[in-house]
């Protein structure tokens, strides 16, 4: 597997997760079951007598110490046409005893090369000659019951053609009967063929935690993977384009059908970007797949921009009775913005805080309440975006503060002028009077110019 590159690392996995999951039935191995398109028992007694319409099938020895012993042996064709060379797995015959006789026979099964024989024209005369070595031998001890033979080897070597295979006792000396049932009788002979897995392993209920996240945070994956020959690996890969370049990541899970996950995260220094992920698996046979994208992340590590801040009314004049609307143009390009919070301090004291609404475009705004006259009212700005990087107005070096003024009601409004005005007119006649010469002075003066004169 390809290791870990810009700073993808595993922190900690599990087996299987205890999550709500619907779970895709996958089939399993089936054997495949084939009846014989031939069979037929041939006979040493009756040598030139043919026996295919029987729904019996005989494997049998008679020991006479007078005359000749007699022998029969059973004949089955296959047609392992729909196979091929190398992909059965395994394969056993399967024959339902009808009859046996003590001692117990042993039956042998033989392969034969010959595949043209006809069940309607076979006999002990003309019957093919086979192989003296058993395939496989099974005790035969109780009647009414079904027998199994291995016979994998030989179904492998035929694939893609025809198989004859004999049943012949092994045992001498004695008498030995075993009798089955043919293809015409109540149980026909049963070749079960178990193939071999190719097939790759199959995805589903893929799920991630997350659909952002920045450098340094956990994130979780899951994925259920089935194959009937279990699961030896699993790896989550991270595509940056069309290659393998954020890294890869082991799911971890029991073996067996199921869910494979992880928790992981980027390191410093994975580059910003959107990874699709993908799923690779190799079952217990060697196969390996390859999913479809099943899902992205995107890495971001810069935080919001916060522009824009402006407050109403303006910060010198905030009476008792406003309520301050505090409105900020926030952006993210990358992961967009998670949640905006407007945080006020009142009177350095008493902290608030108040999720900013989005109004419109990259515009929020939030409302802080009245306060009492004299009160003095700090806030602060957070953005944090979906991969949770924060930034705030603070961190960028801007301040905002205002302090509430008393609030000057409509009916003191003419009073008030009124007396600005009598001020006035007040002054203005204190300012005429002081330029003004006195009337004793002036009344002095004419009568010195009186007596000069």
């Amino acid at each position: 597997m390809k290791p870990l590159n810009f700073g993808l690392v595993i922190i900690v996995v599990f087996a299987l997760i205890s999550l709500p999951k619907t779970i895709v039935p996958v089939d399993a191995t089936v054997p495949a079951k084939l009846v014989p398109t031939a069979d037929a028992y041939v006979d040493s007694s009756n040598p030139e007598s043919n026996f295919g319409i029987s729904d019996y099938l005989y494997a049998t020895f008679r020991d006479y110490n007078y005359t000749d012993d007699v022998r029969t042996n059973s004949y089955l064709m296959f047609n392992l046409g729909s196979f091929s060379s190398g992909e059965v797995a395994s394969a056993s015959l399967r024959l339902y005893a009808w009859h046996v006789t003590s001692p117990t026979p042993h039956v042998g099964v033989h392969q034969c090369s010959n595949t043209t024989w006809n069940e309607n024209t076979i006999d002990w005369l003309d019957a093919p000659s086979f192989s003296p070595l058993a395939i496989d031998s099974v005790a035969v001890p109780i009647q009414d019951q079904w027998y199994s033979w291995n016979v994998t080897e030989p179904v492998n070597s035929a694939a893609g053609s025809k198989l004859t295979l004999v049943l012949s006792v092994e045992d001498i000396n004695e008498h030995y009967d075993a009798y089955f049932y043919s293809r015409d009788g109540w149980y026909s002979p049963e070749l079960m063929v178990e193939l071999k897995d190719v097939t790759p392993p199959t995805f589903a209920n893929f799920h991630q935690s997350t659909a952002y996240v920045k450098s340094n945070s956990t994130f979780y994956l899951s994925v259920d993977i089935y194959d009937p020959s279990g699961i030896s690996d699993a790896q989550a890969l991270f595509f940056d384009g069309q290659s393998n370049d954020g890294g890869n990541v082991s799911l971890i899970g029991t073996g067996e059908n199921g869910t494979y996950s992880a928790y992981t995260h980027f390191g410093p220094a994975a580059t910003e970007d959107t990874y699709t992920i993908k799923i690779h698996a190799v079952d217990g046979e060697g196969n390996s797949g390859l999913s479809d994208t099943l899902g992205a992340i995107t890495l971001d590590n810069t935080p919001p921009n916060i522009t824009g801040v402006n407050q109403n009314p303006s910060q010198n004049a905030v009476s008792v009775e406003d309520h301050v609307e505090i409105n900020a143009t926030v952006v993210d390009t990358t992961s967009g913005i998670g949640q905006v919070v407007l945080s006020y301090t009142v009177n350095e004291t008493a902290h608030f805080k108040i999720n900013m609404t989005n109004l419109q475009g990259s515009i929020f705004n939030a409302t802080i309440p009245t306060l009492p006259y004299g009160t003095n009212v700090t806030y602060v700005i957070v953005a944090v975006d979906n991969a949770n990087n924060t930034r705030t107005t603070q961190e960028m070096g801007l301040s905002y503060e205002y302090t509430v003024v008393p609030e000057i009601t409509p009916f003191l409004i003419l009073p008030l002028f009124m007396i600005l005005i009598l001020l006035s007119v007040i002054l203005h006649k204190a300012l005429a009077f002081s330029r003004e010469p006195r009337q004793s002075e002036r009344s002095y003066s004419e009568k010195e110019s009186n007596h000069d004169s």
